[in-house]
């Protein structure tokens, strides 16, 4: 699944339902889904990243400005399973309403294959409803 963005504002987790929750124990069967985009360890890092591509900066080039000298990315473009949290944020770029999503990650997967991982806390963007971008 890639994206196409019209406007260069940034690349948002697309979401769709998923079919393996019959591996998890029963208390840990939350809503999972689906989706690929940029997530962030932290909120902060996910508002820069908004900022970069809201001024124009290319999706790359704003993850390693973002990234900075870490060993391990903070911010990635990834394929995930995970579990929707709270909205934690609300703002605008370039006309367009965005919210900041916290997010359980429970896999990451490259297309065929999962890696199941502990949910772990990430944050993430996406448009509010009725937006298109």
């Amino acid at each position: 699944m890639r994206f196409s963005l019209q406007l260069p504002i940034v690349l948002m987790l697309s979401c769709l339902p998923a079919k393996a929750q019959e591996d998890l124990p029963p208390k840990a069967q939350e809503k999972m889904e689906i989706g690929q985009g940029v997530i962030c360890d932290t909120l902060r890092q996910v508002e820069r990243y908004i900022a970069l591509r809201g001024n124009g900066t290319e999706t790359n080039a704003a993850l390693q400005t973002v990234n900075g000298g870490a060993h391990v990315p903070v911010c990635s473009v990834a394929l995930v399973m995970f579990s929707t949290g709270a909205r934690v944020a609300g703002l605008s770029a370039q006309g367009r309403l965005l919210s900041i999503i916290k997010i359980n990650v429970h896999a990451f997967g490259n297309g065929s294959v999962w890696m199941k991982i502990p949910a772990t806390m990430r944050y993430t963007v996406t448009a509010e409803k009725g937006q298109i971008v």
